[in-house]
């Protein structure tokens, strides 16, 4: 039994949506404001044990529109606003399905308990050194809560030639887009 035909199953039961990109295919659902893109796995093991899980990665949907504007890109693009995993270990494939439902569902109750509000703190709180997109979500999380304060301060480091250890990625143009979200 492959994957894709466990994962569907499973999707019928719990909703969602079976995609494919270049990168692969994938369970997408939506809750709270927030998408899920996970990329289902299943292994068996040396035991005869099936391992099998959900590589997950979250957006949300508002949050993501003031991340691309920023970016400059189209605001239904998805900006990753975490990762985790979810797995387990069952005795045989024909347990893979509701396996599958099980970890669905827990992330789908996960994203109803989730607060956007909480993940805008913890991304304005610090400005991360590197990579790129931890920093496009500091400024994105700037411009949401409306810190022009901050963002003007930035604004004028880079005018005068200043970095703030930003990567080369981020741009005046882009401190420039988040404080004209932060000023509306």
């Amino acid at each position: 039994m492959k994957v894709d035909e466990v994962i569907r199953e499973a999707i019928e039961r719990v909703g969602g949506k079976w995609k494919a990109d270049r990168d692969g295919s994938y369970w997408e659902a939506e809750e709270n404001g927030f998408v899920v893109q996970a990329e289902p796995f299943m292994r068996t093991l040396t035991s005869g044990q099936v391992w099998l899980g959900l590589d997950c990665s979250t957006c949300h949907s508002e949050f993501a529109k003031v991340a691309n504007f920023i970016l400059g890109k189209r605001p239904k693009n998805f900006v990753s606003l975490r990762w985790f995993q979810k797995n387990v270990e069952v005795a045989s494939l024909e347990q893979a399905t509701q396996a599958f439902c099980g970890l669905m569902t827990e992330v789908l109750n996960e994203l109803k308990a989730e607060k956007i509000s909480c993940l805008i703190d913890e991304f304005k709180s610090t400005r991360p050194d590197s990579p790129s997109m931890p920093q496009i979500r500091h400024l994105a999380a700037l411009a949401w809560s409306k810190d022009d304060e901050t963002l003007e301060e930035y604004q004028a480091t880079f005018a005068a030639g200043g970095r703030l250890n930003f990567v080369p990625m981020i741009t005046k143009a882009m401190i420039d887009r988040a404080l004209e979200v932060a000023l509306n």
